[in-house]
């Protein structure tokens, strides 16, 4: 989960299973990685995918920023 401050406020969230961050991450790089390694491609995609958003807002003249980055595993609750 990444919050969003500025303009444009809030969390995003980027949900899935380990299977599917597996598949995408064999897509990208070609590799197949468990555990932590896994763990810390989910984040560095949700990083990724942000920072796109980011950009892409910013070019319609919305301020935004990206807070750390909080990779959350297994049953969570986000309150």
């Amino acid at each position: 989960m990444i919050g969003m401050t500025s303009d444009l406020t809030g969390n995003l969230l980027v949900e899935g299973s380990v299977a599917s961050f597996s598949l995408v991450e064999e897509k990208m790089y070609g590799l197949s990685l468990e555990g932590k390694i896994l763990s810390s491609f989910t984040g560095e995609l949700a990083n990724m995918i942000t920072g796109n958003l980011a950009i892409h807002v910013s070019e319609q003249e919305v301020s935004t920023d990206i807070t750390m980055l909080r990779v959350m595993e297994g049953k969570t609750k986000v309150e």
